[in-house]
């Protein structure tokens, strides 16, 4: 009880303090030169209305969007030149990644469906081909390189050499039925 009546005389006290301090008069200005004197005011312009193109821009992309980004520039057609080559790609369970070799650069890159690689967006990673869309809205399917065959064909056997193992050549065979039907005679 003795609090509260402290913090209440303490408020009073505060009020009555600021209603001093208000009802003092105003200080006189400093001499110097007069004032110019007023020229009546017209009264202040209306604002100019928004255009309407602003307008349909803000509201297109609102200004606290996460995904609010400037607009792109004018859309540059890829050329071939500047498409990136599909290296590899790997598929687990949960995520596919492609590796890319982007021209002029000697990096690969590893991006999954969603990434921005430069000048490209991935939009989807299959087991044999990845596919971008650049800023113009076009496709470019990326397919894997065919795998390389660096085996040489096998050579002609020699006849000089002795033939493979487990096939026999004519001169073996006609031995072992000499020696079959030596073995079927005997009593």
């Amino acid at each position: 009880m003795r609090g509260a009546i402290s913090i209440a005389l303490l408020a009073c006290l505060g009020a009555g303090a600021l209603l001093a301090w208000q009802a003092q008069p105003p200080a006189a200005a400093p001499p110097g030169p007069a004032p110019a004197p007023a020229v009546a005011a017209s009264p202040p312009a209306a604002p100019e209305a928004p255009d309407a193109a602003a307008i349909a821009a803000a509201l297109a992309r609102p200004p606290f969007a996460p995904t609010r980004r400037p607009p792109i520039a004018a859309p540059v057609a890829a050329t071939a030149a500047s498409l990136p080559q599909a290296v590899a790609i790997a598929i687990a369970t949960d995520r596919r990644v492609v590796l890319l070799r982007v021209p002029g650069s000697e990096r690969l890159l590893r991006a999954r469906a969603g990434d921005r690689i430069p000048g490209f967006l991935v939009l989807e990673v299959l087991p044999d081909r990845a596919l971008l869309i650049d800023a113009s809205g076009t496709l470019h399917p990326l397919l894997l390189p065919a795998p390389r065959r660096e085996r040489a064909p096998a050579p002609p056997p020699d006849p000089a050499s002795p033939p493979p193992e487990g096939r026999a050549d004519a001169e073996t065979v006609r031995l072992a039925e000499e020696i079959i039907r030596a073995a079927s005679q005997a009593p």
